[in-house]
């Protein structure tokens, strides 16, 4: 009989080879036992465990190789833009030459992505507020909020969408406030990988203006509305979302084996 289990057990070493499956050598060898444990079978799995998903991880590996993958943000600028505009002492607006035509300066642009693949979008005109309110010894800030709908998904997509958006102008002869209705229609070139995108837009808007003006200002009898339209060409650069999720994956790995990011 002793002979009999003997030869039972080894047939029994060898199926399990066969088939892929490790030999159980028990508890107290490490075997599988521990395994069970780790892995949900009773027991808690390891702190420095980081358990990803095959679903999740083949989504991310999909992601990662799509032509156009999502965009989770993006930082950029729009160039000097033209158009025109009726004359205004806000401190954060296009400078307008007599003929109305519009000059506009570089403004920063920021693109917050929605699941749906719109976006939350925000101009400031820095650059104006900086060299007007230097020029008029004043302060000047505002910036608009534009909620865009983006249709299309290759290279050549439609923007467009409405928006609001405020500004504050304070100087010797001035104190203004500014509610602006603004808009955006256009198209965006997004080249294959969507790192970066060009955007062609014309930006028409309408304030209304009240305030109060003294001396010089006041003698010439501003109008409290405003308006115009400008055509700007803009370059933004953007983070992905599979990048995001990518580098949340890794910062939760170093919290859970206590490890630091290792700076050249």
């Amino acid at each position: 009989m002793g002979a009999l289990s003997t030869l039972a057990a080894s047939v029994a070493v060898i199926v399990r080879l066969a088939v892929g499956q490790p030999e159980d050598r028990g508890p107290e060898a490490g075997g599988s036992s521990d395994v069970a444990r780790g892995a949900g079978g009773g027991g808690e799995a390891p702190k420095d465990a980081v358990h990803v998903g095959p679903r999740e991880a083949l989504l991310a590996e999909r992601r990662a190789m799509e032509p156009f993958p999502r965009r989770a943000w993006g930082v950029g600028l729009t160039f000097a833009g033209v158009g025109a505009s009726t004359q205004t002492l806000l401190l954060t607006d296009p400078g307008v030459f007599e003929s109305s035509l519009a000059v506009n300066t570089p403004t920063l642009e920021l693109r917050a992505f929605l699941k749906r693949g719109d976006s939350i979008d925000v101009s400031v005109p820095l650059i104006n507020a900086i060299v007007f309110s230097t020029a008029a010894r004043g302060l000047g800030v505002g910036a608009d909020v534009y909620y865009s709908f983006e249709r299309g998904r290759g290279v050549t997509r439609l923007i467009m969408g409405p928006g609001l958006g405020f500004a504050l102008s304070f100087a010797p002869e001035h104190s203004l406030g500014a509610l602006r209705v603004v808009g955006q229609a256009g198209l965006e070139l997004v080249p294959r990988g969507s790192k970066f995108s060009f955007q062609l837009l014309a930006r028409p808007w309408f304030a209304l203006i009240p305030g109060s003006y003294t001396g010089a200002a006041a003698a010439s009898d501003p109008a409290p509305y405003g308006g115009g339209v400008l055509f700007v060409l803009g370059l933004v650069v953007y983070r992905l979302k599979h990048e995001q999720a990518a580098a949340r994956a890794e910062r939760a790995r170093r919290r859970a084996t206590g490890t630091r990011r290792a700076w050249p």
